[in-house]
């Protein structure tokens, strides 16, 4: 079984069968399942090509297919106009609590590490980056990464977030907040220093990943109240060598997923703050991007 998150990117013309076929040359198997996760905005016409090219839609997904886009075509004064009052309120709540928000131009993986940490134990999540993820991308990314940080006034770090640029677009990449940060809304004040950062070098569209009103209702919430757009991406997408793996594929993915569920509510904290639209999580306080399934994980999409 194979997942890749991110990919196709580009001409979708090129997902046909000799893709299909250089997969199976390179991973060297007869039985074989394959998925991907495309972020391009959904449209007819690709979809249709994606059927026409011996794509499926699985009917058990992994992540959501929505994720939503602030414009930065408007200047700040507008941006916070279409935030909803709430959300800008935690703003200025934000200013008022002696934070110092920074760009962070000298990282290290272990105190990225130790944020996340912090977060995951508080909500009872599972790992969203490992220490080797976080410093290949510190590595890998250069100066594409642009990174802020709020520590308080004992300069102990409150809340991070980091977005990749490329263009004219900029990606939100990760956000963690510790539960200090969150009484402090420290969230808000790397989120808005992001965005006026973006808007500094040029950036028109920032992509804040994926969102689900469902399953992550409050990271959800905070960044619809941020004023960005829902938009609807072409998502997941399978194939298989035979047609009872694409069965099979799907009911793994399924059966993955009700333990998970179940695993996660046992890690739920005994005494848990109750979510309010000014004490809201921070952009990616859950699993916007979820380990994987599968024993073998590739880029080759």
């Amino acid at each position: 079984m194979l997942w890749s998150e991110g990919g196709p990117v580009g001409d979708l013309s090129v997902c046909d069968e000799g893709l299909q076929s250089i997969i199976r040359e390179t991973v060297g198997l007869k039985r074989l399942y394959c998925r991907f996760r495309c972020d391009q905005p959904r449209a007819v016409q690709k979809v249709l090509q994606l059927q026409a090219q011996g794509w499926n839609l699985p009917w058990a997904a992994i992540n959501c297919c929505y994720t939503a886009v602030l414009d930065l075509n408007v200047d700040e004064n507008a941006l916070l106009a279409g935030a909803a009052r709430n959300w800008r309120a935690n703003v200025r709540r934000a200013e008022k609590n002696n934070l110092v928000t920074e760009q962070w131009l000298n990282p290290t993986a272990e105190a990225i590490h130790s944020a996340f940490h912090s977060m995951e134990k508080a909500k009872g999540l599972d790992e969203q980056h490992s220490r080797d993820e976080i410093e290949q991308l510190l590595e890998k990314a250069g100066d594409q990464l642009i990174l802020y940080r709020s520590d308080d006034e004992r300069g102990d770090l409150m809340s991070l977030g980091g977005a990749l640029v490329f263009g004219s677009q900029a990606n939100l990449w990760f956000f963690a907040t510790t539960e200090q940060g969150r009484t402090s809304r420290a969230s808000y004040s790397v989120f808005w220093a992001l965005v006026q950062h973006c808007k500094r070098i040029g950036v028109t569209s920032y992509d804040l990943g994926g969102i689900d009103p469902v399953n992550n209702a409050g990271v959800y919430r905070f960044k619809k109240d941020s004023g960005a757009t829902a938009v609807e991406l072409l998502g997941e997408w399978d194939w298989a060598t035979q047609p009872w793996l694409r069965w099979f594929g799907n009911w793994a993915i399924q059966q993955r997923s009700r333990v998970r569920r179940a695993e996660k509510a046992m890690k739920k904290p005994d005494t848990e703050p109750r979510a309010t639209p000014t004490h809201a999580a921070s952009p990616l306080a859950s699993p916007a991007t979820s380990k994987s399934l599968l024993p073998i994980e590739t880029n080759l999409l």
